[in-house]
């Protein structure tokens, strides 16, 4: 076939070619239609067809590159029902390639930008950074209520807090660590258990024993001291308080007391001093002070602080206290202090001993104490970090610290030796009960000692009818009542803030001070500041030093009869110490002794009764018994197990110990050589 038309002429082959290419345009219409796709170069061609619903048509030069001119891209329509004006079936036209390709790659630049803005909305939500002091450098847009920042350097999480260290004063608090949860239900378990046990210290506590050493005393001779000792039943757990009374004196205790030595060390012979307060005390009035009593100062006295630090401080109030990892490294190893009775040692926390309220920013604050049976020294540096604590050991091995471990500060055994001058609460004025706890634990930790205790001032902004003015007078009243041998007042009976507020001028800013029952300026550092300037300080000082004077020292010695005793939460033993006679027996040549004589016998004993079996060694001597006339003759008298007659006299002897009094001298009928065993009856 395909021969027999190359074979034909040109003319016979365009003569063919007019005949079949209608034939094969109408084929190929019919299968583009069969199919519903149609490929056209223009518009008018695209107008040429006659569609079905849902056919399409790629129109080849689509696109208007200038006024009536068409050319590529080239565009897919798909005939559509009702889609032109009016109503009209309509090509509708699709997107081109690039025009999806335009949208998908605004669509993904809308997705990256939110993904952009997404991260850094991340960022400021959640950071870590390496150190305190870049969590404390956010500024701006970077901090904000809320915010969560994780610290490497401190090993927790911190939130931006509203208000986080009171109010108008916003500041990033920590969470607790997983460790430190687990550190704290073990603590709170302990605490739980001291909780127990202080309501079963409330209940009276059996004392099983109570002595005294030596048990009595000599008649005549002075007995300058006594040791007490003393046990509780177990059963009863340790007593909340106890008390140590004698003739007109009495001793409060902290209810771990077992001993006691009465009377305490002579007032008199006192040189040192411990300082217990704040910032009043810290030098305040206790340089002037001191200079007049020359007394040494020791201070556990810090500005800021509350009374309930300062009770921590002198080991008034436990301490328990956990490090990192449960373990105290070599020495010249500082571990990290992670909880404080049961919370991390910050700001927040009452038990930061350490920290002062204000957050001070010195060079740094040390405490020396004993932990887990290892001295140590407890470390705050608030400059450099503001939550840190650091534990060092002076020396050895590592040690392990339990978790919740008691701390006790050096400065408790200064409580039990020194005299003690304490003005506590000013910074704390609005918990009383708190002030009063911790006042009473300070005086219990003493035994004995010279106490002077100071009432609280009012600051400027306390003037009559403040609520803190109240609470102050309340407290004062307080201390006043169960404290009067310790509260310091002056001749008339005023204390501290009375004789402070009487004093000063008597016109113009004083007497407006005074008429608001507030402390004259002229007393203070500054119109606004509570703090008193060497004036009012030297008051102070007078005040406390003629109240020191006044105060009763106990006696210096235990008297004859003095019956001594022992409260242990309100169940009471008592024992008396008692002074006995001596008596005396030897043998002698002489057929009578003078009082002089009989002293030099060679035996002798305290003893309150007149009975005594002995024996001697006689060469051709006389056997002699003497003893206080008082108790009578003599019901039977037997030498070797016989009864005998003897020879008395009464004569009076003078002691060594000073004591004169009538003695019986009991005198064998003979002279005797040998053992001689002897019964007076």
């Amino acid at each position: 076939m395909s021969k027999a038309i190359e074979s034909l002429s040109p003319a016979d082959k365009a003569a063919l070619k007019a005949v079949l290419d209608p034939m094969f345009e109408a084929t190929l219409d019919a299968q583009i239609a069969a199919i519903g796709y149609w490929r056209v170069d223009s518009y008018a061609e695209r107008g040429e067809i006659d569609p079905a619903y849902g056919d399409r048509c790629r129109v080849v030069n689509a696109t208007e590159t200038a006024p009536g001119v068409f050319g590529p891209p080239s565009r897919d329509f798909v005939y559509t029902q009702g889609a032109g004006t009016g109503g009209a079936d309509a090509w509708v036209g699709q997107q081109t390639d690039a025009e999806q390709d335009a949208i998908l790659d605004a669509a993904f630049a809308d997705i990256d930008a939110n993904i952009a803005n997404f991260n850094v909305e991340l960022v400021k939500r959640q950071h870590v950074v390496e150190t305190m002091a870049q969590l404390g450098a956010m500024t701006g847009d970077y901090l904000y209520y809320g915010r969560h920042v994780y610290v490497v350097e401190a090993l927790r999480e911190f939130v931006y807090t509203k208000d986080g260290n009171g109010p108008g004063q916003d500041a990033w608090l920590g969470y607790i660590s997983r460790s430190e949860l687990d550190s704290e239900l073990a603590a709170g378990h302990a605490r739980d258990d001291e909780l127990y046990g202080l309501i079963d210290d409330i209940q009276p506590a059996d004392i099983a024993a109570l002595t005294a050493a030596p048990a009595y005393g000599e008649l005549g001779a002075t007995t300058s001291s006594v040791a007490l000792a003393w046990s509780i039943l177990i059963a009863d757990g340790t007593p909340l308080a106890q008390a140590v009374s004698w003739g007109s004196q009495i001793v409060h205790l902290d209810g771990g007391a077992r001993s006691l030595t009465i009377p305490p060390p002579a007032w008199a012979a006192q040189t040192q001093v411990l300082v217990i307060g704040d910032s009043l005390s810290s030098p305040g009035y206790s340089d002037a002070l001191a200079a007049a009593t020359g007394l040494a100062v020791t201070r556990t006295a810090l500005g800021a602080q509350t009374s309930y630090k300062q009770a921590l401080r002198v080991g008034a109030e436990p301490l328990y206290v956990t490090l990192s990892g449960n373990t105290l490294p070599a020495s010249g190893t500082e571990a990290t202090v992670t909880l404080l009775n049961g919370a991390a040692p910050d700001l927040s926390n009452p038990a930061s001993l350490l920290t002062t309220a204000a957050g001070d920013t010195g060079p740094g604050h040390h405490i020396s104490g004993t932990i887990a049976g290892t001295a140590v020294t407890m470390s705050h540096y608030p400059a450099t970090a503001p939550n840190a604590y650091k534990m060092t050991q002076a020396g050895g091995a590592p040690v392990t610290v339990p978790v919740g471990s008691l701390f006790v500060p050096d400065w408790a055994t200064a409580t039990r030796t020194h005299e003690l001058w304490i003005c506590v609460g000013r910074n704390n004025v609005a918990d009383p009960a708190r002030i009063k706890t911790d006042i009473t634990a300070m005086i219990r930790m003493a035994r004995g000692q010279r106490i002077i205790l100071f009432g609280i001032i009012n600051a400027p902004d306390e003037p009559t009818g403040s609520a803190n003015l109240a609470t102050i007078k309340g407290l004062n009243d307080w201390m006043r009542s169960t404290w009067p041998q310790y509260y310091a007042v002056d001749g008339s009976g005023r204390d501290l803030r009375q004789a402070l507020l009487a004093s000063g001028g008597s016109s113009g800013n004083d007497l407006t001070d005074r008429n608001n029952e507030v402390i004259p300026r002229s007393l203070r550092v500054a119109a606004d500041d509570l703090h008193l300037n060497s004036t009012g300080y030297g008051i102070w000082a007078t005040l406390a030093q003629a109240f020191r004077t006044g105060q009763t020292a106990p006696p210096a010695s235990i008297a004859d009869g003095t019956v001594i005793t022992l409260n242990a939460n309100g169940r009471l033993r008592q024992l008396t110490f008692a002074k006995l006679p001596r008596r005396f027996w030897g043998v002698s040549a002489n057929a009578a002794l003078t009082g002089a004589q009989v002293i030099a016998l060679a035996g002798s004993e305290l003893s309150a009764p007149r009975g005594k079996t002995f024996s001697v060694t006689a060469a051709d001597q006389y056997v002699y018994f003497a003893y206080l006339a008082s108790l009578g003759d003599p019901t039977g008298y037997a030498i070797g197990g016989f009864a005998e007659s003897y020879v008395k006299t009464v004569v009076s002897v003078t002691t060594a110990a000073g004591h004169t009094a009538d003695y019986i001298v009991i005198r064998s009928t003979n002279k005797l050589t040998g053992t001689v065993p002897v019964e007076v009856k």
